[in-house]
């Protein structure tokens, strides 16, 4: 339960602290700037993708690379 509650409020502190940066009074911080930017629109477009895809993307890859599929069959069928 105290584990719970320290990654909530770790997690509160972060947001703070990227609101407060973002909040300049008139939209011109860095950080606004950054956040703003095609680039980081374009990642926060595709972060679900990525974050969906990662296990399973870097499973195959080790299976491509070292040939581990034998014991691992069901597991690999499974993320297809």
């Amino acid at each position: 339960m105290a584990c719970g509650m320290m990654q909530f409020t770790a997690c509160y502190v972060q947001l703070m602290i990227i609101v407060g940066l973002c909040l300049d009074g008139q939209g011109h911080s860095w950080a606004s700037k950054l956040f703003r930017s095609s680039v980081m629109q374009f990642l926060g477009k595709i972060s679900m993708t990525l974050y969906l895809i990662h296990c399973p993307l870097i499973y195959w890859i080790k299976v491509a690379l070292f040939g581990d599929i034998g014991k691992n069959l069901p597991l690999l069928l499974l993320m297809l």
